[in-house]
């Protein structure tokens, strides 16, 4: 490259980087609506509670939209509830309001009898730990990955970790543990990178551990491998699971299936796989009519699932 053309490159870049750094000035100067309470994180193995939950969006024209309504739902400490509903009904909102990333419009949501905005951040983040369906990992090595919510995790743990999220393929890596993964993983799978997020969440050791299921992306051996992680995963700890395939949907003690009801979608029916197919025709429905052609305006509703 000549002197004049790196010049102009180099300014260029500049520029760019100057654009970019204001946007991301921007975001952090940008008010939090989210406030920690004065409360460290609760004693107790991690049951939760919800009390006629409900989220709103404003809408100064049409009124306000309830996403979520009347929701209430008790989870036990080392039981697993798989949260089951068509596409858009809100699944993935309910698990992202259980670690405050959005408030509660109504109701109260408690963790072993604390309501979590009465929890500092920090304990409420420690105490909840969210497998997101779609895996964020960053440009840093496989270890530091795994340490971002626990930094004195030790070696052996991290190791534990990745046995239990069947995440051995980290060791094939050219460092190891050690490698440097790339912007967003870019190195890796898809279903890598959900593994990965799966040992980065049991290493923070949460009372609370969510996991949103990927909804596509994944080969059946992999889905396998990670239906497998996760049954593990699971064991002695409190879950929530978006469950997205039916065989997740049956590691899960029980489930709880959100519909579509007159104030907005609400949890309608709570119990085991079998029984809820047994007895409620709308579940029954939304898992069996999914073999209808893609064109089919049902299963353009359903195609949530991978059955």
């Amino acid at each position: 490259m000549r002197p004049p053309d790196s010049a102009a490159f180099v300014l260029s870049m500049n520029q760019s980087a100057m654009a970019a750094s204001g946007r991301i000035a921007e975001i952090v100067d940008a008010p939090c609506d989210i406030a920690g309470g004065p409360s460290s994180q609760p004693g107790g193995a991690g049951r939760l509670e919800l009390h006629d939950v409900g989220f709103r969006v404003p809408d100064p024209v049409a009124g306000d939209k309830w996403l979520l309504r009347h929701v209430t739902l008790a989870v036990q400490p080392g039981e697993t509830v798989a949260l089951v509903g068509a596409l858009g009904v809100g699944k993935s909102l309910l698990t992202a309001l259980l670690s405050r990333l959005y408030d509660a419009s109504e109701g109260r949501i408690l963790l072993d009898g604390t309501d979590i905005r009465d929890m500092s951040l920090p304990s409420l983040r420690r105490a909840v730990c969210t497998a997101f369906e779609d895996p964020t990992v960053f440009s840093m090595s496989v270890a530091e990955n795994l340490r971002m919510g626990r930094p004195d995790a030790t070696d052996a743990e991290l190791s534990a970790a990745i046995d239990i999220a069947a995440a051995r393929f980290v060791y094939d890596l050219p460092f190891g543990i050690d490698t440097r993964i790339g912007e967003q993983g870019m190195r890796l799978s898809g279903g890598q990178r959900k593994r990965l997020c799966l040992a980065r969440a049991i290493v923070a050791t949460p009372k609370l551990l969510v996991v949103d299921e990927a909804r596509s992306g994944l080969d059946a051996d992999t889905g396998f491998e990670t239906a497998a992680a996760l049954r593990v995963a699971l064991k002695g700890t409190t879950g929530i699971v978006v469950a997205r395939r039916l065989t997740t949907m049956l590691l899960a003690d029980r489930v709880a299936f959100l519909d579509e009801a007159a104030s907005g979608p609400t949890i309608t029916h709570v119990g085991r796989h079998a029984e809820l197919f047994a007895r409620v025709p709308r579940y029954r429905r939304l898992l069996t009519d999914r073999r209808r052609p893609v064109g089919d305006a049902t299963d353009r509703a359903t195609r949530d699932f991978e059955i």
